[in-house]
């Protein structure tokens, strides 16, 4: 559908050939033949070519899944040391909930942070090292 705007206003009309004179030089290379090919030619390739070496998200991101895990474990063990129903301990917080969550989690969190990043240096150390002399 064509908008032409009421006279006087000063409308124009674009056609393919002086919009292609606006075009960048960007927009040209993109735009031709050669280039529209070679892109198609990749992204037909990276869509059949199945990578190898990756794996599932735990795999793929280590550090993530220690955060994770480690969280999980310092909210669990912080939990289940600050819920005693002593009435004599010397410290008693409010609820077993606020020790965890402020305390347990990140505690746990950054040291499964630390563990997930040296599983992962270590996987990319043996996978770029030189193979072992027999």
């Amino acid at each position: 559908m064509l908008h032409v705007a009421p006279p006087g206003r000063g409308a124009t009309i674009s056609t393919t050939a002086s919009s292609a004179s606006q075009l960048g030089p960007l927009r040209k290379a993109l735009l031709s033949k050669h280039v529209s090919a070679m892109l198609a030619g990749e992204a037909r390739q990276q869509g059949t070519q199945a990578s190898p070496d990756r794996g599932n998200w735990a795999e793929r991101h280590p550090v993530w899944t220690g955060t994770l895990v480690g969280f999980a474990a310092g909210f669990t063990l912080t939990y289940a040391m600050a819920a005693n129903d002593d009435p004599e301990s010397f410290i008693r917080p409010i609820g077993p909930g606020a020790p965890a969550l402020v305390i347990g989690g990140p505690i746990g969190a950054g040291l499964g942070a630390l563990a997930g990043w040296g599983i992962a240096r270590n996987r990319d150390e043996e996978a770029t090292a030189p193979p072992m002399p027999e």
